[in-house]
């Protein structure tokens, strides 16, 4: 856990191209204590997702990491999710599968 990640994008040593601002280090511990207020995963959780990811998806490892401890179903369009739902470990849904299945859901 002591490894330094950095954050998603941009990438290490870039700036960002909307606000110019060069992305800060971020450890994964530090994105699940401002992230995980309301739910607290536990380090064994993160280090299960992490294989999942490339080091510099911190926040991914964590938002899997979350859904995984809560047993929330994980609602995104990135593709960084893919590997880690192959594996079965959480269940990703794109945005379009979410809004379809949930107002199925709705109608019953």
């Amino acid at each position: 856990m002591d490894q330094e990640l950095r954050a998603s994008r941009p990438a290490p040593g870039r700036s960002c191209g909307a606000c110019g601002q060069q992305s800060p280090p971020v450890r994964v511990r530090e994105v699940c204590d401002r992230v995980g207020s309301r739910i607290h995963q536990s380090e064994e959780e993160v280090e299960r997702c992490k294989p999942f990811f490339p080091d510099n998806q911190a926040a991914d490892i964590v938002h899997a990491a979350t859904c995984l401890h809560a047993g929330a179903v994980l609602i995104s369009n990135d593709r960084h999710f893919e590997r880690i739902e192959r594996a079965g470990l959480i269940e990703v849904w794109t945005i379009s599968e979410a809004i379809k299945n949930l107002l199925t859901n709705d109608k019953e």
